[in-house]
């Protein structure tokens, strides 16, 4: 599902005040355990499943947790964008 599409990382502003209805529907987090290193992407859809669309993702940080080692607590996260590649259209070509 993730390498379909090019990715660029996303920025909106300050950590603490990013909500979940501030992410778009080609965006996802991505999350390392630091004691494994395992990598988790999460995508918008499946953040507003779980939470509602008012919570910070700060907020989200203590109830992370590995499902490689176990470890709770926080783990780093970042947050991506998908950007489609863009298709040339020529006007010349005959859509009958």
């Amino acid at each position: 599902m993730f390498s379909a599409m090019p990715w660029e990382p996303l920025i909106l502003g300050l950590k603490f005040n990013i909500r979940l209805s501030d992410l778009e529907a080609t965006d996802f987090m991505e999350r390392v355990c630091p004691q494994c290193r395992e990598v988790t992407r999460l995508a918008t859809w499946q953040l507003h499943a779980l939470f509602p669309s008012y919570t910070r993702l700060v907020e989200l940080e203590d109830r992370m947790h590995c499902r490689k080692c176990g470890r709770h607590g926080k783990q780093a996260w970042s947050l991506w964008r998908a950007h489609p590649p863009l298709r040339v259209v020529d006007p010349r070509r005959d859509r009958n």
